[in-house]
């Protein structure tokens, strides 16, 4: 409790801090190109693979960056999500679809980790996913789940007034 008391004291002092945290957050953006394709790692052991977790990170940080705003002390995301919903700062809809996403990219990720220690040369799971490895229905939900990320993503340009592209 005493470190969220002193973390919102200090936002308070610095109200920049959370634009700057939203604009480092933007210049990341979903693993979805301008047609809906995928963008793929293309060389090395990770060709035609994406890293789930990063675009997982991208709700998280939503999350956190507007649970710090709302001064809530919630650690876990999709409780964030909730919690910011009950302050009228993100539409049912939006917490809905974002949960969802976040949900689907987490399952994803650990069936990949699963199957990846499943295969006993494989090594260490990581967290690079390759769709061609999903069926089409999994491809589709995934491309459903990058597009919510990206229209939270345009709700914090929005509400940090952020002209990012």
């Amino acid at each position: 409790r005493a470190l969220h008391a002193d973390l919102f004291d200090q936002l308070s002092e610095f109200p920049g801090f959370l634009r700057h945290l939203a604009r480092n957050t933007l210049q990341f953006k979903p693993p979805l190109g301008f047609f809906g394709n995928f963008v793929l790692e293309e060389r090395g052991e990770r060709k035609g693979g994406l890293d789930i977790k990063a675009a997982m990170r991208l709700v998280v940080d939503f999350a956190r960056i507007y649970a710090m705003q709302g001064q809530l002390r919630e650690t876990n995301t999709i409780k964030r999500l909730e919690a910011i919903h009950q302050q009228q700062r993100l539409q049912r809809k939006e917490r809905d679809d974002l949960v969802h996403a976040y949900e689907y990219l987490m399952h994803l990720r650990l069936k990949n980790q699963a199957s990846q220690i499943a295969e006993e040369s494989r090594g260490t799971p990581d967290n690079y996913l390759k769709p061609a490895n999903l069926t089409q229905i999994e491809q589709q939900a995934l491309k459903e789940a990058f597009k919510c990320v990206r229209i939270a993503q345009t709700k914090m340009r929005l509400d940090f007034f952020l002209n990012i592209t």
